[in-house]
């Protein structure tokens, strides 16, 4: 018996230190391997489940586990049992003794490992690592739930986006509606998420304002981790189309970041968020966290005002009436200002047909990371080369459109940056609000105004053609085939045409590589007024080293007569793959075109 007892204290000694070392070495060698290639787009291809097979084999020894501690228990109460009826009978007692002593150390193993199998499952879900006070934090790689790649379109800040004034709002976009309640706290009571009940002083107070779901949004410094503590008072609120969300911060006294220090902060998004449909918002997600990421608080509060850099159509000119009106900001809008319907009362930004007095009906839509608005009309004029309908204004028309400043003290009515600096309209380097409207016939010099105000308008008339002409790819940045490209270069491709903003995503625009790994990527565009077109950036985690990557552009890309994008014209490609740069369709992705080319076999 003494033998055995020595025998046991070996083997308990033997798996507490390999727990230890499992516990503080498995989590690194875990997430040093998390960009390996495991083949799993060839599963998706063939309809089999995308997880990684990895994070399978873990849940399944996590099930084993529990139920080989459930079994422990009955042991136990197997022995309790045995020892309650052995009425004195000294063998009886002794071998629910043997059995109680047995089933504890089985039970203590049972707990211990599975323990262990818990936390690796955590690690793999590709948690943050510790940062110094002044450096980045790492990449994340988190499968198809990567910016881009899954569910979210764009937030602000962006990723790894440094000198964000201490006054920020926070903005995430979704590809599909969300439902509120999983975003957004009631915390006012009315019985509807995100509103605010004022009492009539335009300020906002305590218990007058939803925040957001501190259970599923988390914000803390970066450097404590997902932990907490977490910033948690913030209003929070969304569009009408239960997309976006924006989230800000309350009293200035207690702004996030330090006057005297840069911070590092990060955002954690939950896998109990809901689609307002009631499915997953996340798919495969391991542990708590379905998204996170990290931006650089400065020690500055933001009072610049964002101004117009450029309208489509141009001031003073006639345009066929499918054009678009578009609207280009120096730097991102609050989108809870700058979006909305006609017919649901949205006035902030208005586009006017003249000779009737009357608003033209339509939607006005947030896309290039918050710094371009669009309106698109609800009058259907034809259809493009792709089946798409197409939209019109008014024809033989003159159409005035009016941008609106935010109210100074209540930062409504008209339009505002992610700090709640109100527009300035009259490009004069100070937020005046809504006093008077200025002409934006001066751009892209300086707007011509008779008044201080920061309301902008401008006009343009429209014929009663419509252009059909489908935009092209002219140029590519870095050129096809180049080598030893920068890990952080920028993939862009120039258009032959101004672009419709909205529909440059992460839906029409993505990036292959090879070898296959996922990461992080999001869209952006910049329009050259000299040339009259359109070049679109495709922002990204760093590249992994020694990998071949290939933009790849889908014909829903449309320019702002909303005729798609022709991917069987431009610079010269190859008829054939696997030459580069190929423009016909990609058999294992429908509809998808790598770049352009003048013909397909």
């Amino acid at each position: 018996m003494l033998k055995l007892l020595k025998l046991n204290k070996h083997f308990i000694t033997g798996i507490f230190i390999v727990a230890m070392c499992a516990v503080f070495l498995l989590p690194n060698s875990v997430l040093a391997q998390n960009n390996i290639d495991i083949g799993m787009e060839y599963g998706n291809q063939l309809g089999l489940s995308s997880e990684d097979p990895r994070i399978i084999i873990v849940k399944i020894i996590r099930i084993l586990l529990g139920f080989l501690g459930l079994i422990a228990v009955s042991f136990i109460m197997y022995a309790g049992w045995l020892w309650m009826t052995s009425e004195g009978d000294e063998q009886k007692i002794r071998k629910a003794k043997d059995t109680l002593k047995s089933a504890i150390i089985g039970l203590v193993i049972m707990l211990a490992s599975f323990a262990i199998v818990s936390f690796i499952l955590q690690q793999m879900q590709g948690a943050l690592g510790g940062i110094g006070p002044g450096g980045a934090p790492p990449d994340l790689r988190v499968g198809i739930n990567a910016l881009g790649g899954g569910i979210i379109e764009a937030h602000y800040p962006s990723r790894n986006q440094t000198d964000v004034p201490r006054n920020t709002k926070i903005a995430i976009t979704f590809k599909e509606p969300m439902r509120l309640a999983d975003i957004i706290s009631d915390t006012n009571g009315s019985g509807s998420w995100g509103d605010w009940i004022d009492d009539g002083d335009s300020i906002m107070e305590d218990g007058e304002y939803d925040k957001i779901n501190s259970s599923n949004i988390l914000i803390y410094k970066t450097v404590v981790g997902s932990g907490g503590p977490f910033t948690d008072d913030l209003y929070a609120a969304s569009t009408a189309d239960k997309k976006s969300f924006v989230f800000r911060q309350v009293d200035p006294s207690n702004y996030i970041g330090s006057p005297s220090e840069n911070i590092w902060y990060s955002i954690a998004l939950t896998k109990d968020i809901k689609k307002d449909n009631g499915d997953s918002a996340f798919q495969g997600v391991v542990g708590d966290i379905a998204y996170e990421w990290s931006f650089q608080v400065s020690t500055i509060i933001d009072i610049t005002p964002p101004q117009i850099i450029d309208v489509i159509p141009e001031p003073n000119n006639t345009y066929a009436r499918n054009i678009v009106v578009q609207i280009n900001f120096n730097e991102a809008v609050d989108p809870l200002l700058s979006s909305g319907e006609t017919i649901n009362g949205f006035t902030n930004i208005e586009v006017q047909d003249l000779g009737s007095g009357l608003n033209t009906e339509g939607a006005f839509y947030v896309s290039n990371q918050y710094k371009t608005v669009e309106f698109l009309t609800t009058d259907a004029c034809g259809v493009n080369s792709c089946g798409g309908t197409i939209y019109c204004l008014p024809g033989n028309a003159n159409v005035q459109s009016l941008i609106k400043a935010a109210d100074l003290a209540s930062f409504l009515g008209g339009i505002a940056d992610m700090a709640d600096n109100s527009l300035d309209g009259n490009a004069d380097g100070t937020a005046q609000g809504p006093v008077s409207d200025c002409d934006l016939a001066g751009l892209p010099d300086r707007p011509t105004c008779l008044a201080d105000g920061d309301n902008a308008f401008w006009q343009f008339s429209t014929n009663n053609t419509i252009d059909l002409t489908p935009p092209e790819i002219e140029a590519i940045l870095p050129a096809s085939g180049q080598s030893a490209v920068s890990l952080s270069a920028v993939p862009e491709a120039i258009f032959s045409k101004y672009l419709l903003s909205a529909t440059l995503n992460t839906t029409n625009i993505i990036m292959s590589s090879d070898p296959v790994h996922l990461f992080n990527h999001w869209i952006g565009k910049n329009n050259d007024t000299v040339l009259g077109r359109t070049s679109a950036y495709i922002y990204h985690d760093q590249f992994e080293e020694d990998t071949d990557y290939a933009p790849l552009f889908f014909s829903e890309i449309l320019d702002v007569y909303q005729n798609c994008y022709n991917p069987a014209a431009g610079p010269g490609c190859a008829p054939n793959p696997p030459s580069q740069p190929y423009c016909c369709p990609n058999p294992s992705l429908p509809g998808s075109f790598i770049l352009s080319a003048s013909s397909c076999p």
